[in-house]
């Protein structure tokens, strides 16, 4: 993920991303986002949500322990957070094996060197052959 959108993130969700600059020995987060910017929106959103639940004081705190792309679909992995967090983390999980991971539109998931989610004209620009 560019730079700016990695600072966006940690500034709207200073708590979630706490741990963003600490050492590996800690956590995940030190290699930041390990996923494109199509995504974005996705944890931007999924942020919002969880900051609601512990602002109404339905959730405990929630600190990221890592956020990437595995297998074409995100995973956020996390501490602290109760069953309504873990649903929308799968929700966004979920979500993600249908968002681009280059722009955000609709994609579908291929198969070339790795695996991943890209729209058609996303996948049209990239190199990588379809198997």
């Amino acid at each position: 993920m560019r730079q700016a959108l990695d600072d966006l993130l940690c500034q709207r969700s200073p708590g979630i991303f706490i741990d963003r600059h600490a050492d590996s020995t800690v956590t995940g987060m030190c290699w930041g986002f390990c996923c494109d910017d199509g995504w974005f929106q996705l944890i931007d959103s999924l942020c919002a949500a969880i900051s609601v639940c512990e602002r109404v004081g339905t959730s405990p705190p929630v600190v990221a322990r890592q956020v990437k792309e595995k297998f074409g679909r995100l995973r956020f992995c996390f501490r602290g957070g109760d069953d309504e967090i873990r649903r929308l983390v799968c929700l966004a999980e979920d979500l993600s094996e249908t968002t681009c991971e280059t722009c955000g539109r609709s994609g579908a998931t291929y198969f070339g060197v790795g695996q991943g989610v890209l729209c058609p004209e996303c996948l049209a620009k990239a190199s990588t052959p379809i198997r």
